[in-house]
């Protein structure tokens, strides 16, 4: 049993399993079609011998080995070595490992899944990059473990499926074994199909046996024994010619053909290249044909005839086609070829004076038309006519039979081919067929979309066999009228005269004709308004090399490069002007394998890719950012679908997509700020329309702190621009809608940019100051560009200064409201001095602020207000106490924290005292370092600037109004005390404290007063004025627990402000008389009320008057007088009328303790005075009456309790 093998890509043969060596290798051995497709009329030389035979003999002869090169690879035989059958060789492990190809059958590379993770990643930590550096401590931490935590679960995984991929080269062999075996399976399933294909082949094929001894007498011999001997009678045997007989007819004939061609025959222009040897002439016309005549005989009646012919006309090595011209029409087809010539021969023959004899004299001949002798007989130009067309006919089918043949690998649905029935000598292909889309129901009819104009094809090409002949063209003529001059002189010398008219005419004329190629391109197919001078190319065609689908690739080469450079004329220069201004934003790229396409930038690095297929005509947009995002593909894939449907929104769905990658960036953008971001807010069109023209992507980014107030993003036909925008409600309809109110224009390339520049504040809408001259716009605004959008990248930076500039836009339009309302006149002023270059932002604090934002470009855009103080301080003298200008400067807007405004003011020979400062030796000991008095206010003592801090914009001005208002009341009283100090020598009196809002003294060296002034807006009593508060305490070191003034101190404050509106100076003195003389009196009483466990209540009238309430029927006055005085008396003598009765035995009383005391006291004057209704002593016996009366009064109303008689 003889069977093949395939091992190695060879094939083997094997003798009852006995494996011989290898053959010569097949084709390919992947296709079962390649190996098993056999001629089995290659076979038929086999017939009537066995298996054992052929392999024992080896291999006969082969009566169609000459035939070979015509059949095609796969039907060729394989040579089998017969001789290596038995040489036992067995395959290898290696020989049959081999034969198993690789299969990739449902599986994705490791590689592309790890290429997709670190892509990812890479995508987050960008973003992660651009936005943390606007984020507080807290979120970046956060942000950074959110994204180490999705980066370690794609990292897990990807390390998962490293583990498993250890096995994936046992699975890969596993899956490759079973490819394997169903190839194998095919192909035996192949190889029984067809050889039960052969078996039915060979019954019919069945011959008689071979008639051995009249081979073996033909073989042995060289001639047949058996012929009847009177066949020798009929066929005699002729002498043959010799070489030279030969050589000398040859050269007759030669000398024939040059006479007959130079004297007689009209020769075509065409064929005027000709050479003559071997007895026949060879005419070339280029890029047409070649042939080769010879006479029948030296004689002029004999006539031309043709021995060889061959056309010039191939196809390109790389698109051959099955109609091949060579030798014929069928290349070396012996059928093709005397078909074509006996044509050509019929031409040459037609009127010929004589028919060519055979050589059989029993031939009958038929009768030929008599020619007439007025007619010049012209054989050559009639051959001349038949070749040219069938040339030409010949390149019309090759390139139809081309064109036919790319339908099938995906042309058909794009391109149409049709071949005039009519003479087959012209035909077109359509290319780029599309069918006509109908516009959407819901757009019909409201003008939103014009209809769908584009042609249904892009063009046509159209190949056409033309008669008209142009001066020059395929059929080598280089000029009409030089060829038509000379066929008139060839004719007029070879024609010879005539007997009725003197001159012969010929019998047939050249028929000039070519092939022409016309390109009819549509110039509005996809794209309106396409230049005719891009749509200009060379289609004639080469007729040595016919290569239609490279003439096609050409033309939709230059037809798509035509289509682009419209479309990018139409976006930089079209009308309405588009926002690419620039020309690199849309530029053109040429190459020879994937054609023009077209890259418009869209905003950043993000950029859109614009290519025509060649072989389709779709429209393909693909994203060419830097890092391609995979969100975006479907939103590209949606706009070429839309765009393929109607091309001729091509540039509308470019410009609108530029739009929509703008709005997601900056969305993007603002909402990693952490902002509040809308598209879409409740304005009438027609508003918005009126104030920012026609508006195609609006963006709102809403300030936080100011909610009537946005940050508006307007992208419209002509650029991009920012503004501010101020909003308010309105009822229309009993709806409530918004309305714009006021909007300025921004320049975001000074703002957000870094320019060193001032940015002036945009007046167009933003309401004006008092100070005209301040508020003039810079004189470069006019000249500004205003954002424009050629080039446009913006960045997260860009929208921060944006919204922070805005902030503080506000915020300075509502100061300037404030100080306007009251009447104040102002001036801003920008800094010249440059801003701070930190790369990070100093920690703030509740009370602490920066005037210049140590990391904003836009920190020299936001201007200071300066006021005169006397414009602003109208009470009391301002100028006293501080410098002229008071400073107004909007902070914070650079951070997340709201918008506040820091007031300074520069303070005049005020200097703040610490409580730690030293005795009375250096009482006034100014600070080392800031001082913040309360969380709103700031001193700094180097520079003598007080700043004034206020959260609340919109109420600043009146919270510096009482800030200093406390500072003016509080910082009045310090000189005062100093003066009383040193006027009464007081050296307990001492200022221990004073931070510009309170001042804190000593008296009796141990006692300490805290003076503030609460504003009426503070105070809890409705009073409209404000007042003095005071605090009493003591020294840290001081015995006593408590200050026995805190209990007077409403009063003491009471009477300072009312006698500060006439004189602070006796004001502040007669407040320290009073606290020395009261002191000792106020002390007294806490013991007497101390004494009397409750029985007696201690009421206080005023800061000098204080009553004892003993029960309900007695009561005691206890006044300090002038002249250190203090005065006892009782309230029913003193007061008649009140419901108190008299102290019993009150005269005794009082004259035993003015008696003890004048007898123990050591002083000249008596220290207690006896009077009608009380005592009166001195300041110092004051506290040891009042303690010796309430005792005698006790003993008398409560002798059991505090042993009285």
């Amino acid at each position: 049993m003889v069977t093949l093998t395939l091992v190695n890509g060879h094939a083997r043969r094997t003798v009852n399993g006995v494996n011989g060596a290898a053959a010569a290798p097949l084709p390919s051995p992947l296709d079962p079609s390649q190996i098993y497709d056999y001629d089995s009329t290659k076979l038929a030389y086999l017939d009537g011998y066995s298996i054992d035979q052929v392999v024992d003999t080896g291999p006969r002869a082969d009566p169609y080995a000459a035939m070979e090169h015509l059949l095609p690879p796969f039907a060729r035989p394989v040579p089998i070595d017969y001789n290596s059958f038995r040489a036992g060789h067995i395959p290898t492990v290696d020989e049959l490992a081999s034969e198993i190809t690789m299969s990739f059958d449902k599986q994705i590379p490791l590689a592309a899944v790890l290429d997709v993770v670190i892509q990812d990643a890479f995508g987050n930590l960008t973003e992660l990059a651009e936005v943390m550096p606007g984020l507080n401590d807290r979120e970046r931490k956060m942000r950074l473990i959110q994204y180490a935590q999705s980066t370690r679960k794609q990292i897990i995984k990807i390390y998962a499926l490293a583990k498993w991929a250890r096995v994936a080269e046992d699975v890969q062999k596993a899956v490759s074994v079973m490819a394997f075996l169903q190839r194998c399976e095919q192909r035996v399933r192949s190889a029984g199909l067809r050889l039960a294909t052969g078996a039915t082949m060979l019954i019919p094929l069945k011959r008689r046996n071979a008639d051995l001894i009249t081979a073996i007498d033909v073989l042995s011999t060289g001639a047949y024994q058996r012929l009847p001997s009177g066949l020798e009678m009929y066929f005699p045997d002729e002498q043959p010619i010799t070489n030279q007989e030969v050589i000398s007819t040859l050269l007759e004939m030669d000398q024939a053909i040059l006479h007959r061609l130079r004297l007689q025959e009209v020769i075509p222009v065409a064929m005027s290249q000709y050479s003559i040897a071997h007895g026949r002439v060879t005419f070339t016309v280029p890029n047409m044909f070649e042939i080769d005549l010879t006479l029948t005989g030296p004689e002029d009646t004999d006539y031309w005839y043709a021995l060889d012919v061959k056309l010039l006309v191939y196809a390109d090595k790389d698109n051959q086609s099955d109609i091949r011209a060579g030798n014929g029409p069928g290349g070396s087809s012996i059928w093709h070829e005397t078909r074509l010539l006996n044509m050509i021969n019929e031409q040459l023959g037609i009127n010929a004076d004589q028919i060519f004899d055979v050589g059989d004299p029993l031939a009958i001949l038929p009768k030929r038309p008599v020619r007439d002798p007025s007619f010049l007989d012209t054989p050559l130009i009639r051959a001349f006519n038949l070749l040219q067309m069938l040339a030409l006919s010949y390149q019309l089918e090759i390139l139809h039979q081309q064109a036919m043949r790319i339908l099938p690998l995906g042309w058909q649905d794009f391109v149409t081919i049709s071949m005039n029935p009519a003479g087959r000598k012209e035909f077109a292909v359509e290319y780029w067929k599309r069918s006509a889309q109908q516009m959407p129901p819901t757009l019909q009819g409201q003008g939103r979309m014009k209809p769908d104009a584009s042609p249904l094809n892009a063009g046509s090409l159209v190949f056409t066999i033309s008669h008209e002949m142009k001066p020059s063209g395929s059929s080598g003529c280089s000029n009409r009228h030089v060829d038509r001059l000379l066929m008139q002189l060839e004719t007029t010398s070879k024609g010879g005269p005539s007997i009725a008219t003197g001159q012969k005419k010929p019998t047939d004329v050249v028929q000039a004709a070519r092939l022409v190629v016309e390109w009819k391109p549509q110039h509005n197919a996809l794209v309106p308004n396409v230049a005719s001078e891009d749509m200009i190319l060379d289609v004639s065609v080469d007729p040595s090399k016919l290569n239609l689908p490279l003439l096609l690739r050409k033309i939709t080469f230059t037809h798509s490069r035509a289509i682009l450079r419209a479309v990018r004329a139409q976006l930089l220069r079209a009308s309405p002007k588009s926002i690419f201004g620039d020309a690199a934003e849309v530029e053109i790229t040429e190459e020879a394998e994937t054609g023009c396409s077209l890259r418009v930038s869209l905003v950043g690095s993000q950029a859109v890719t614009i290519t025509i297929d060649m072989r389709t005509g779709r429209i393909v947009l693909k994203d060419a950012g830097v890092l391609a995002a995979s969100n975006r593909d479907g939103r590209f894939r949606s706009h070429a679908l839309y765009v393929n449907r109607w091309p001729y929104e091509l540039v509308s769905v470019i410009l609108q997509l530029k739009y929509q990658m703008i709005l997601s960036q900056v969305t993007h953008q603002a909402q990693s700020l952490g902002l509040q971001v809308t598209t879409k807010l409740p304005i009438p069109g027609k508003e918005l329309a009126l104030k920012f023209g026609n508006v195609r992507v609006g963006l709102w980014i809403h300030l936080t702190p100011y909610p009537d107030f946005y940050l508006a993003m307007v992208v419209n036909e002509e650029s991009l621009k920012w503004a501010l925008v101020n909003l308010k409600d309105i009822i229309v309809d009993h709806f409530r809608e918004r309305s714009i109110d006021d909007f300025g224009w921004l320049d975001s390339e000074k703002i957000g940019g870094g320019n060193e520049r001032h940015v002036r504040w945009d007046r167009v809408a933003i309401e004006p100051g008092v100070d005209q001259e301040a508020e003039k716009p810079h004189a470069s605004l006019t000249a500004q560009r205003r954002g424009k959008a050629e080039g446009v990248s913006i960045k997260t930076e860009v929208v921060r200064e944006l919204y922070a500039f805005c902030c503080a836009r506000v915020s300075h339009t509502k100061v300037e409201q404030q100080l306007k309302s009251r009447g104040i006149t102002w001036k801003s002023m920008f800094s010249t001095s440059a801003a701070h270059t930190s790369k990070s932002p100093p920690p703030h604090s509740n009370n602490s602020f920066v005037e210049i934002s140590p990391f904003s470009p836009t920190a020299r855009s936001v201007p200071k207000i300066w006021i005169k103080i006397g414009d602003i301080i109208r009470s009391g003298d301002a100028s006293a106490l501080a410098c002229d200008n008071v400073k107004m400067k909007v902070v914070d807007w650079w951070s997340e924290r709201p918008c506040r405004v820091v007031t300074s003011v520069r303070l005049r020979d005020v200097q703040p005292v610490s409580q730690g400062s030293p005795p009375s030796s250096q009482p006034n000991t100014p600070l080392a370092k800031v001082l913040h008095p309360s969380r709103r206010v700031t001193f700094d003592p180097m520079s003598s600037i007080i700043s004034f801090i206020s959260d609340n914009v919109e109420t600043c001005v009146d919270e510096f109004l009482e800030e200093w208002e406390k500072i003016q009341k509080v910082a009045s009283l310090v000189p005062e005390v100093r003066q009383t100090q040193l006027k009464r020598r007081w050296d307990d009196i001492r200022i221990i404290s004073f931070d510009l809002q309170r001042v804190v003294f000593t008296y009796h060296s141990v006692y300490t007063v805290v003076i503030e002034w609460v504003p009426p807006s503070v105070r809890s009593d409705g009073q409209s004025n404000g007042a003095y508060e005071m605090e009493f305490g003591l020294v840290p070191d001081a015995a006593d627990q408590v200050n026995p003034h805190q209990d007077v101190a409403s009063f003491l404050s009471s009477t300072l402000r009312s006698q500060a509106t006439r004189s602070m100076t006796k004001a502040v003195e007669g407040l320290i008389w009073v606290l020395r003389d009261t002191l000792k009196v106020l002390l007294a009483v806490q013991q007497v009320k101390r004494e009397a466990r409750g029985r007696v209540t201690l009421l206080f009238k005023s800061a000098t008057w204080y009553r004892l309430l003993y029960g309900t029927s007695h009561a005691l006055d206890v006044r300090t007088l002038s002249g250190h005085r203090v005065g006892v008396t009782d309230v029913a003598l003193n007061m008649p009328g009140t419901p108190f009765q008299p102290v019993p035995d009150f005269d005794g009383i009082t004259l035993e303790i003015s008696s003890t005391s004048l007898a123990s006291s050591s002083h000249t004057s008596p220290p207690v005075i006896f009077v009608g209704d009380g005592l009166v002593c001195l300041g110092d016996a004051a506290s040891e009456v009042i303690v010796k009366l309430h005792q005698a009064l006790a003993r008398r109303l409560w002798p059991i309790d505090f042993g009285g008689a």
